[in-house]
């Protein structure tokens, strides 16, 4: 699932309003985020789970712009491990914006059950 205003999607499932999502599973209002799971709200963050309104990190670490960009740097070189980083991936998706919902991945929902 990949929708509303949504542009360079690659390899990835569950998106919303985002761009420039690369091999990221459950994420919404986002932007520039490789290997990411559950992130809402986020730029420029790489390895992480679970943030809002982050940016610059890695592994759920915050860095200075500049750091972040040079440590960007050597973790992208190697292209051949990005798939198996990406089935290693959370597979469970946060509910958004849910209350009452089982289940994964639910977006404004209310009392649902299986």
């Amino acid at each position: 699932m990949v929708r509303h205003n949504c542009a360079n999607i690659y390899q990835s499932a569950g998106i919303i309003n985002s761009y420039k999502i690369f091999y990221c599973r459950y994420v919404s209002d986002s932007s520039n985020l490789r290997f990411c799971t559950n992130m809402i709200g986020c730029q420029e963050c790489i390895d992480c789970d679970g943030l809002q309104n982050q940016s610059y990190c890695i592994a759920n670490k915050q860095y200075s712009k500049e750091e972040f960009a040079a440590k960007k740097e050597e973790l992208l070189k190697d292209k051949n491990s990005f798939h198996q980083k990406f089935l290693n991936l959370n597979p469970q998706g946060a509910n958004l914006q849910s209350t009452n919902v089982g289940g994964s991945f639910n977006v404004k929902c209310e009392n649902i059950e299986k």
